[in-house]
């Protein structure tokens, strides 16, 4: 359904990112799931269990879609300063299943590197007026885009970038300094296969319960306002402004999964981290009697299905209602034919498609020949020097 009403939003384009679904039933039964939210309480560098998700839009790569990119999700210079970013524990889960080419690249181990990375890097361009020397002098936002500095001595030196291929179901962590991307050179940054992801954005609240890690990315009250109305934040969790543009409106077949445990109801904002209830949930699933946790787990993973299956029932309906003709699931019903929104028209690409296969087809067929015209020459001339040799 998502993909059907798929739409740049203010003329940008999408980038594989699915930016009418901000509140899809998955992406709200993700963020209050408990076992995620222990994953990422555990991994937090100071064990922060304060958490909430950040209302972000869903990846949706399609055929067609340019998807390739490498940056570093923190300020460089101020995370080398005071260690600011260092806490914001990066997640996604898959599902569906991915390949070499088309998949999550990291650098493994890059955060026992990225300090001396950096100083290499301010060397190398130190006085520079070019394009990336600028970039390094003027870097003072959450985010720093590498592609165009990471260069081939720097993979030689610090590690290339290596695919995290997930199947569906997978969970990706990977600390705040790894530098990290998506797509491989090989594919020249256009996607050929269908890619969903869900990604949660957990994010550690501070002691005063309003301040967040990353204060420029919101506070508590903003994103406990969004998911409770089902609206877009003006940044990202970066804290960045969110450049790509908002929807201008609330999806009209967005239902509210709530209600599911007082613990689910903190990660999305429903409820204070201080309330008694939360609390006392928190204790259980992080405590030391394993068996009383998996039975927490259990029994709220099951109140969790129970109501996402009656939510999808109404978002169904309340789509039809507000589309009509338009309606996804109505032309679906009368059986019409039903397309998701490719950017690149999919007769396009499958055109561009065949044109690469025939190329392919073709260089090996003339590679092929020159391999048989080279043996078909090292068999004469053995068979001449067989017969010199007689």
């Amino acid at each position: 359904m998502y993909l059907y009403h798929r739409r740049k939003v203010n003329g940008q384009p999408n980038l594989g990112w699915l930016r009418s679904a901000y509140f899809s039933q998955i992406q709200q039964l993700v963020r209050q799931d408990p076992v995620y939210y222990a994953l990422v309480a555990a991994t937090n560098p100071e064990r922060n269990w304060r958490q909430i998700s950040f209302p972000y839009y869903m990846k949706a790569v399609l055929p067609g879609d340019y998807i390739f990119f490498q940056h570093l999700d923190i300020n460089v210079k101020r995370y080398l300063e005071c260690g600011r970013g260092k806490n914001r524990i990066q997640t996604s889960l898959t599902l569906t299943q991915e390949n070499e080419e088309e998949c999550t690249y990291v650098v493994p181990g890059f955060h026992s590197k990225i300090a001396k990375w950096w100083r290499d890097l301010n060397t190398r361009h130190e006085g520079s007026h070019t394009t990336a020397g600028q970039k390094i002098q003027d870097h003072n936002g959450n985010c720093l885009k590498t592609s165009d500095i990471y260069t081939a001595q720097d993979q030689e030196k610090y590690g290339a970038p290596v695919p995290v291929v997930c199947s569906p179901g997978d969970i990706r962590i990977s600390r705040p300094e790894i530098l990290h991307g998506s797509g491989s050179s090989k594919m020249n940054g256009v996607a050929k296969t269908k890619r969903i992801v869900v990604n949660p954005w957990f994010v550690g609240i501070q002691e005063d319960h309003s301040t967040l890690d990353i204060p420029e990315s919101g506070s508590w009250e903003l994103y406990s306002a969004c998911h409770r109305d089902h609206k877009a934040t003006r940044n990202t969790p970066s804290g960045q402004f969110n450049v790509h543009g908002l929807p201008p409106f609330r999806f009209p077949a967005s239902v509210a999964l709530r209600d599911i445990s007082a613990l689910s109801d903190a990660l999305v904002g429903l409820r204070r981290w201080d309330d008694p209830l939360v609390m006392r949930e928190r204790d259980v699933l992080l405590g030391e009697d394993e068996a009383a946790s998996w039975a927490f787990v259990h029994r709220v993973r099951a109140r969790a299905i129970q109501l996402y299956k009656g939510n999808v029932r109404l978002a169904r309906e309340l789509e039809e209602e507000a589309y009509g003709g338009s309606s996804y699931y109505w032309q679906k019903r009368e059986g019409k034919s039903i397309d998701v929104q490719y950017e690149v028209k999919r007769a396009e690409f499958e055109e561009s498609e065949v044109e690469e296969s025939e190329q392919s087809s073709a260089e090996e067929s003339e590679q092929s020949s020159v391999e048989e015209s080279e043996k078909s020459s090292e068999e004469e001339s053995e068979q001449s020097s067989a017969e010199e040799s007689e």
